[in-house]
């Protein structure tokens, strides 16, 4: 800090012509007028009367200087104990230039103005000595730069550049005589680093693009597979479409595993074909499909008879997906009355399971069976209630079409959830 600027003000005597003040050389009082006295090149600055008696006016004007007087006290404060001590140059010259010639105060000016020079002598000298240190740094780290840049390898060294770059950011400026040579050398070599990795990936993603014409041919000869029918013919054919997959080489990872997939669905695909060519399988007609339809749906119904069927929905659906079609006039009431029967067996399974989880461990079976038909209840006010939105829904909807199939599929589902429970309850209900 630098002491004595902020001093208690001065005892002043004032009368028309002067004033007697412990330094007279602040201010004087000339023709009726109060002045800021001159100093150094500035010259004498006109105080106006701002408050009602002469003694008031006068307090204001040194309380004025006093408050002058402390910003430059904790400004000297601020830049002996900041680190960047170069950020307030700024305000110094602002003070030294623009407030002091102006400032309307009584004080000691001078000793303000030695100050702020020498505050302004403090600082130059700081950045003098940093931007010394700055070039020592970028010295250092163009040095670094062009041993990294003798490197083989694009993406490690690509690496370290940026990584170079970023420290040379950060560091500041040097000093004036070498900052263009200096910025300009690093900025060259960086240029032309990136430059020519830029030319190199350029030119590699050219080569990538004609191998890729070369694999796509490849994907398109290999479709050629699945006009063979003999098995023989086809598997020597596929070997040999191997080799010449092999030949091709490598693509970027994630394109080589693409038409890899790709080319692996073409083989599959043809000896698919081939096993269901070859695969005298007699095809049923609608008149046999339909009794081992009206079968699977009879065995569905015995299951039915227990409380928890046993059956594998699963092979169970399977075998009705596999058996072909049946007469036209009985396909949606056959298809009805089977999803039924698999609903029940669904909805069976997981009422038990439910009572699992919801049953005391000493309720008997009466118990259990109305903690079923309770559950039941609940489960079908749900499924009632979300089948009378959808239809709500729908009614609202404007479908074209091509949604009204879907829709009308989705309202057949919704509306057999909930004949299924009606189904189950009174299937529970005759079993009390």
């Amino acid at each position: 800090m630098i002491a004595g600027l902020c001093m208690e003000l001065p005892i002043f005597a004032f009368s028309r012509n002067k004033i007697i003040v412990e330094n007279p050389s602040f201010g004087l009082v000339k023709d009726g007028k109060m002045y800021r006295e001159s100093f150094l090149d500035f010259p004498p600055l006109e105080l106006k009367n701002v408050k009602p008696s002469d003694q008031e006016n006068l307090n204001y004007y040194l309380e004025r200087y006093q408050r002058l007087a402390q910003q430059v006290d904790s400004l000297a404060q601020k830049t002996e104990q900041d680190e960047n001590k170069g950020s307030h140059l700024m305000k110094v010259n602002h003070l030294l230039e623009e407030v002091l010639p102006a400032y309307e105060g009584l004080g000691d000016f001078v000793a303000l103005h030695k100050t702020l020079i020498k505050l302004k002598e403090d600082i130059a000298s700081y950045i003098a000595a940093n931007r010394h240190k700055n070039l020592q740094i970028k010295t250092a780290l163009l040095a670094e730069l062009k041993e990294v840049l003798k490197g083989l390898d694009w993406s490690t060294t690509s690496k370290q550049v940026k990584e170079i770059k970023q420290k040379w950011v950060k560091t500041g400026s040097v000093v004036a005589e070498q900052r263009e040579a200096i910025e300009a050398e690093f900025q060259d070599l960086v240029d032309d680093f990136f430059s020519r990795q830029s030319e190199f990936y350029a030119d590699l993603n050219k080569m990538w693009a004609e191998k890729e014409v070369a694999f796509k041919d490849f994907i398109k000869s290999a479709e050629k597979l699945k006009l063979i029918h003999d098995e023989g013919a086809l598997k020597q054919s596929v070997s040999q479409s191997m080799e010449e997959w092999k030949a091709l080489g490598k693509l970027k990872p994630e394109k080589h595993t693409a038409y890899w997939d790709e080319f692996q669905k073409v083989i599959q695909a043809a000896f698919a074909q081939v096993k269901k060519q070859s695969k005298k399988k007699k095809v049923s007609s609608e008149k046999e499909n339909l009794a081992l339809k009206v079968a699977m749906i009879d065995r569905l119904k015995v299951a039915n008879e227990k409380e928890v069927p046993e059956v594998n929905l699963k092979e169970v659906r399977k075998a009705w997906k596999n058996t072909g079609a049946v007469p036209k006039s009985v396909r949606k009431t056959l298809s009805n009355t089977f999803f039924e029967q698999i609903g029940l067996v669904q909805e069976k399974t997981f009422l038990e399971d439910l009572c699992q989880k919801k049953a005391k461990k000493d309720m008997d079976e009466h118990a259990r069976k109305n903690l079923k038909v309770k559950l039941l209840y609940g489960l079908r006010e749900r499924d009632l209630a979300e089948l009378n939105t959808f239809k709500e829904n729908v009614e609202k909807f404007n479908t074209n079409t091509a949604m009204e199939g879907v829709l009308r599929k989705k309202l057949e589902q919704q509306e057999r959830k909930v004949r299924v429970k009606d189904m189950l309850l009174t299937y529970l209900k005759d079993k009390k």
